[in-house]
């Protein structure tokens, strides 16, 4: 059957400095692209595996196993304790709130 790939930034503050760092959209954009984010990440759950993308060299490695069927480790059920806090820190509502309201350049 279908597998699916939930691909998570390091941090908050990691993807909105990846929006605003690009330079190619206004800040309303920025805003918009950010919050669907947030909204993406609320069903980081329903998906198969979870690779965070740090490092992109090991990114792309991880989705590579994934995709060769040797993704074992990545699956959420042995992912998703390990990504407890990150999680906690994607979703935390005082800590978007904060991201959310930083000015954009």
């Amino acid at each position: 059957g279908t597998q699916t790939i939930f691909i998570f930034p390091p941090s908050l503050q990691a993807l909105r400095d990846r929006l605003t760092g690009r330079a190619q959209d206004d800040p309303a954009t920025i805003e918009r692209r950010t919050a669907d984010a947030l909204e993406e990440l609320s069903h980081w759950s329903e998906f198969d595996y979870l690779v965070v993308n740090d490092d992109f060299n090991t990114a792309v490695s991880e989705l590579r196993a994934v995709v060769a069927g040797r993704g074992d480790l990545f699956h959420r059920d042995v992912r998703q304790a390990t990504l407890r806090g990150l999680v906690e820190e994607l979703l935390n509502p005082d800590f978007v709130s904060c991201i959310a309201s930083q000015n954009v350049v």
